[in-house]
């Protein structure tokens, strides 16, 4: 490891939490679209996920669906108070569907 490190290979180490001890056990695969497509929504919206602590991961698609989010909570009825608090105001009326991991 100190060999790839002062060779300049390796960028960097990282811990793997358990995200069941630390309260994250339930993992969900969102798949989001966004209805409103202009530059200064999609800004808003994207600053918006940025603040939640529940979407762990974000990726924007170019395609459908818009986004992919993988959200992290303890189980599914803090899932679903998540989506109905959070996810329902985020700008843009997007429409998440969502899988279970």
């Amino acid at each position: 490891m100190r060999q790839l490190e002062s060779g300049g290979v390796n960028a960097g180490c990282h811990a793997a939490a358990d995200r069941s001890a630390v309260g994250c056990g339930f993992h969900v695969l969102l798949h989001v679209e966004v209805a409103a497509q202009d530059t200064a929504t999609i800004g808003t919206f994207e600053s918006a996920v940025t603040e939640l602590d529940e979407v762990v991961h974000c990726l924007r698609l170019f395609g459908r669906p818009d986004y992919l989010f993988w959200v992290a909570v303890p189980d599914l009825q803090t899932y679903e108070r998540f989506c109905m608090a959070e996810l329902t105001g985020l700008p843009g009326r997007h429409e998440p569907t969502r899988s279970s991991l």
